[in-house]
């Protein structure tokens, strides 16, 4: 469904009159567009790395600096849609195998020295404050492969499909319905919807959230 497929299902199952026929609204349908752009954001907000909010871009960097910001690296006409930084690949050749670079803490990496004749792509930390990229001194051009969580995808357009997959954008009707039940003083409304987003959200984890396992190493 897209934005206004969603819109208009859950105008219906709220009981409004009239027809919904555009997301740029004002009254009451305004409330409903805000409330269903508020749920999606909520899914997304619920965890950091839903499937379907993970990218990757590849980036050039070279001995010349040490620190890139967003700007360098998406392009200053490109739209940053950057969350946070997951990790860093660097493949040598077509006949090797991806190397994960060494992520350190930014407190770490200050105190770290590089030899200044450089060296193969190897350690890399980003400031908290703005996202900066910053790498070991390099000795020669790399093109690496930064891999990223998505901003916040905000709806906007009517046509605009949300990025979760389609079997699960109920999620979004579920989560509109109950922040409308005090709007339209329906608390069976709320009550419904909120056992039916308990139990989308928990498929839409099962399906989409990969789990994370910790391995538990003897110490001798």
């Amino acid at each position: 469904m897209n934005y206004l497929q969603i819109c208009q299902r859950v105008h219906d199952i709220a009981g409004f009159q009239g027809q919904f026929t555009g997301v740029t609204a004002t009254g009451y349908q305004a409330v409903l567009t805000a409330a269903v752009r508020e749920a999606y954001e909520d899914v997304q907000r619920y965890r950091a790395e839903w499937n379907s909010l993970k990218q990757n871009r590849t980036i050039n960097v070279d001995g010349t600096k040490d620190v890139y910001t967003l700007s360098d690296l998406f392009g200053a006409t490109v739209t940053v849609d950057l969350a946070d930084y997951r990790y860093i690949n660097w493949t040598k050749d077509s006949e090797s195998r991806a190397r994960r670079l060494q992520q350190v803490e930014w407190d770490t990496f200050q105190l770290m020295k590089f030899s200044d004749e450089g060296d193969r792509p190897h350690y890399w930390t980003y400031d908290p404050a703005n996202y900066d990229l910053y790498l070991g001194h390099l000795d020669a051009l790399y093109q690496l492969d930064l891999f990223y969580t998505l901003d916040l995808d905000i709806l906007v357009k009517n046509t605009q499909v949300p990025l979760i997959p389609n079997r699960h954008h109920n999620i979004i009707v579920y989560g509109a319905c109950m922040k409308l039940a005090t709007f339209v003083g329906q608390p069976t409304l709320f009550d419904t919807y909120s056992v039916k987003y308990a139990e989308e959200l928990g498929q839409l984890m099962r399906e989409t959230n990969p789990p994370k396992t910790v391995t538990k190493r003897p110490i001798a």
